[in-house]
């Protein structure tokens, strides 16, 4: 029997430091090609020829302000910044769980502080643009993505390995 798995439990991680009991929402970056719409002769309309990967940007939002996070608001390295999200997926049908890792490395664009309202809670929100991604799934490295190395790994084939050695 197939069931989509729940996510059960999630904690965040800025270098290190765990923010355990304070994230409450994480969007992973959209991952999508670059492309642009080629119509050449002999071609029956157009198609789109991929010129790399769009920019990644990831958000995540807090119960809290963090000043660990505060504090590294204008980096000025674009991967400045290695956040890892823990994610716990629970399969319904079976009870086991998937241990889904996903690692950035970036810099904070945005930090939306939100509003102060007495006997509410915060809604504290942090926009990432990431130069890296990984995601692992119970430790098999699904997708990794590297802007500043280029790397482009999918399913364990690195899409972009050939075009690393011709270009070296």
């Amino acid at each position: 029997m197939n069931l989509p798995s729940q996510l059960m439990e999630m904690n965040a991680f800025q270098e290190g430091a765990s923010f355990v009991g304070l994230c409450k929402t994480f969007t992973r970056p959209k991952l999508a090609l670059a492309t642009e719409s080629w119509r050449g002769g002999g071609l029956g309309g157009p198609i789109k020829i991929a010129t790399g990967l769009q920019e990644m940007e990831a958000e995540h939002a807090y119960g809290a302000a963090i000043p660990a996070i505060t504090r590294r608001f204008g980096e000025t390295r674009v991967n400045g910044v290695g956040l890892r999200f823990a994610l716990a997926y629970e399969n319904q049908a079976t009870g086991a769980y998937d241990d889904v890792q996903i690692t950035l490395r970036g810099r904070h664009e945005e930090i939306d502080q939100g509003s102060d309202e007495l006997g509410s809670q915060k809604d504290w929100k942090v926009k990432t643009a990431c130069t890296y991604y990984r995601e692992t799934i119970n430790g098999v490295v699904e997708l990794e993505i590297d802007f500043l190395a280029r790397i482009f790994l999918v399913g364990g084939v690195d899409r972009w390995a050939e075009l690393r050695r011709i270009t070296r």
